[in-house]
């Protein structure tokens, strides 16, 4: 009865290997043929991070080179006599690229500005922020993007004491290629 188990457990062991050996081979080479094309993406969509900005959102990203950029604002928000627009900008370093993941490290910031007839026109805050993110692609248009990293508030009146805070992110993009 042994003998058959460990039979049965290498034949199954031994088809799981060649089946990863053959998914790797092939998304290996669908990562280098968009590595070949050197195709610049531009994706558009929504994003929301505490460090790195909320609202509309644009990304441009080159695969050759790895590196992308990031910005994201939200419009004119109405309230009674002003108005707040929320800006940031990240800056992306990609790690890890194939054809349904890829892993990067960002360099961010983030200010809200307050424009109105009594405050003129002033900072509320502003942040940076350096962390990673995973950016999970949904077929060729769309992709789930999700991060977390180290936030810092520059502004010196925080509600608490401690100015660092764990800035997650979430975005659904859109790409225009």
């Amino acid at each position: 009865m042994a003998p058959k188990k460990i039979k049965y457990l290498f034949i199954l062991l031994l088809s799981v290997t060649l089946a990863l050996e053959s998914l790797k081979a092939q998304d290996s080479l669908s990562t280098e043929e968009s590595m070949a094309n050197n195709d610049n993406i531009h994706s558009i969509g929504l994003f929301g991070s505490i460090d790195c900005g909320l609202g509309l959102s644009y990304r441009f990203r080159n695969p050759s080179t790895n590196f992308g950029v990031q910005a994201s604002a939200l419009p004119l928000i109405g309230l009674n006599d002003f108005n707040v627009i929320y800006v940031g900008l990240a800056f992306q370093y990609y790690f890890f690229n194939r054809e349904k993941v890829n892993l990067y490290g960002y360099l961010g910031g983030g200010t809200g500005l307050v424009l109105g007839s009594n405050v003129g026109t002033e900072p509320v805050f502003a942040t940076g922020g350096l962390g990673a993110g995973v950016n999970f692609n949904l077929g060729k248009r769309w992709s789930i993007q999700c991060q977390l990293g180290l936030g810092h508030s520059f502004s010196e009146d925080m509600v608490t004491q401690n100015r660092n805070f764990i800035a997650p992110g979430l975005g659904v993009l859109f790409n225009l290629k």
